[in-house]
């Protein structure tokens, strides 16, 4: 069996942000030859879809965003949350029903969907994160139509990334 410390999310965790300060702070020496935001994107998942995918912590399907945002964090902007068509599945325990999005868990999955499929745009290809809006959307199996559509600039999702990681090191310890 491999063994690494980047196997454990929140060692991985760490590592990313790590490399996303080092992008960050390149940036500003190379221009537009290394880019703050796109690997902002690409941190996405080593910051908050791989820990959550990896620890599945259920203390966050009890934690609503209302909370989150009384203590700092930056407002998601749901612009869509609707119902999807039931999922096709044998085991009943796999088939999703719908629930609006209220918990950290909850926005977490619409995230890690979107960034898993590709459902990510970008308002500019400016290396400024107060200047870049990231809208993500969320698409049911089977289906070419959004159930979840959010926005949040740059700038929110790296406060949300670190926001995150904290989290999970205080939960986990």
């Amino acid at each position: 069996m491999f063994y690494a410390k980047r196997n454990d999310a929140i060692e991985f965790a760490h590592r990313t942000r790590k490399n996303l300060e080092y992008i960050e702070e390149a940036s500003e020496e190379w221009n537009d030859e290394v880019h703050p935001i796109v690997q902002l994107a690409n941190s996405l998942l080593g910051l908050v879809v791989f820990p959550m995918a990896r620890l599945a912590v259920q203390r966050f399907k009890e934690l609503p965003l209302t909370d989150l945002e009384d203590l700092g964090w930056p407002k998601v902007h749901i612009t869509l949350d609707k119902d999807s068509p039931p999922r096709t599945s044998r085991c009943a325990s796999q088939r999703s029903s719908w629930h609006p999005t209220t918990t950290l868990y909850d926005l977490v999955r619409h995230l890690r969907n979107s960034a898993a499929h590709g459902r990510m745009t970008f308002s500019s290809d400016s290396p400024k994160p107060e200047k870049v809006e990231i809208r993500v959307e969320d698409v049911p199996p089977d289906s070419k139509t959004p159930h979840w559509k959010a926005y949040m600039t740059a700038k929110e999702l790296r406060v949300f990334c670190e926001k995150f990681i904290e989290l999970l090191d205080n939960t986990l310890g």
